[in-house]
């Protein structure tokens, strides 16, 4: 008897040992069907690996991932939960549901398995810059912050993740903060997405780093990305810069795409302003007044500069008069300054001696609005504008310290 049963045992174990091979060799008939394309082949063999030993986690996991690539994603995501009720820790089972989940826009789903995944490898950045998006897109706006910063802690070099905290510290208000992280990082430009250079040909704008922003911008211009706002952003660096020429061809180029851009016509009257060509500037402020309506401060003063500028003060002060009845500051101080009669006898008398110097624009100024644009992925989006604005002044005349603060003014939006 005892004999016997010796002999039973070994026939169980002889049994078990026979499937656990067939099962494993099923296995890797199906991962060599898979490596050859075959993936009904793969699918089979995994099926019978799993028919003999019903706890064959890779099995399962293989033809989850085949189930996923012939688009069936149901069962892809039954094989990979099935693997995950066998070893809850199977990483590599529990990011392919992950991303299904993302795929599928089950973003709470997905944040539990990174929550997971995280847990096991906290030291993986992959996973928290997945956790980020699916956080973002959940609203979690805070939490996707964290997510994408501890990502950096752990690769600080990633640019994507760079490019894609910066865009939602600008959605949370966070502007300086992304601008500064993002004109001090040294990115490889062949590696960053058209997005991505939109936004750092911005965020270097807005720093005061004109070349670099250019140097991001121009490689847009030669593509069709998105050209109303590379050519504005364009626009803006060329007449910091002072190249007037480029400036006006860029912001041309904006309304092309949009004929109105409010901003570019703005920015571009400034540019032929202070490029010297001041009737070409008086006619686009006209331009600008005919279309936005001829209460608009900005361009009534604009035109008065040019129009004084070619000598043709009291048209000049029409213009700041009618800015200054709706409360402009700028127009009442040019009133008081250059529109009393000593002041339109002094322009007259410079007409006749061909004197065409009696004022000079300002420096640039920005002011800031935002524009809505659909960006991939995150959604986060932010664009900024900035307007020139000018001053003239009087040669030969010393300005007290007070008559020669900057003067601001915000555009409605």
């Amino acid at each position: 008897m005892k004999k016997l049963f010796f002999i039973i045992a070994a026939i169980v174990l002889l049994s078990a040992q026979l499937q656990a091979q067939t099962a494993e060799a099923y296995y890797s008939q199906g991962y060599s069907y898979s490596a050859k394309g075959d993936k009904q082949a793969a699918v089979d063999s995994y099926t019978k690996a799993i028919q003999i030993n019903g706890n064959y986690k890779k099995a399962y996991a293989e033809r989850g991932i085949l189930y996923s690539s012939m688009g069936e994603k149901d069962k892809a995501l039954d094989d990979f939960s099935k693997a995950l009720n066998i070893d809850p820790s199977y990483d590599y089972a529990r990011r392919n549901r992950a991303a299904i989940y993302m795929e599928r826009e089950k973003f709470e789903a997905a944040v539990k398995d990174y929550d997971q995944l995280i847990q096991q490898d906290p030291q993986f950045s992959f996973y928290y810059d997945l956790r980020g998006v699916a956080n973002y897109k959940i609203d979690r706006k805070e939490a996707a912050l964290a997510d994408f910063t501890k990502a950096l802690e752990i690769s600080p070099d990633n640019e994507e993740v760079q490019v894609k905290r910066a865009k939602l510290l600008l959605e949370l208000g966070k502007d300086e903060e992304a601008y500064e992280m993002l004109a001090k990082t040294n990115y490889s430009k062949e590696k960053l997405s058209n997005e991505a250079k939109l936004q750092l040909g911005r965020s270097s704008r807005k720093t005061g780093e004109y070349e670099r922003a250019v140097s991001y911008l121009e490689d847009l211009a030669k593509t069709n990305f998105k050209p109303e706002y590379v050519n504005l952003e364009l626009g803006l660096c060329y007449l910091h810069l002072k190249q007037f020429e480029k400036a006006i061809r860029a912001l041309d180029n904006c309304l092309a795409h949009n004929p109105n851009n409010e901003i570019a016509f703005i920015n571009k009257a400034s540019a032929e302003s202070q490029s010297g060509n001041y009737a070409k500037a008086a006619d686009t402020y006209t331009t600008i007044l005919d279309k936005f309506g001829n209460n608009h401060n900005r361009a009534l003063n604009g035109r008065a500069i040019a129009y004084y500028a070619m000598g043709e003060a009291e048209m000049a002060c029409l213009d700041w008069e009618k800015a200054a009845e709706s409360g402009d500051q700028n127009a009442k101080d040019n009133l008081e300054e250059y529109c009393s009669e000593e002041a339109l006898q002094a322009v007259k008398q410079q007409a006749v001696t061909n004197e065409k110097d009696t004022i000079a624009p300002e420096q640039v100024e920005e002011i800031e609005q935002e524009e809505i644009e659909d960006l991939p992925e995150e959604d986060v989006q932010e664009t900024e504008i900035e307007e020139a604005e000018e001053q003239p002044k009087k040669e030969k005349k010393k300005k007290t310290k007070k008559e020669k603060k900057t003067k601001k003014e915000k555009l409605d939006d």
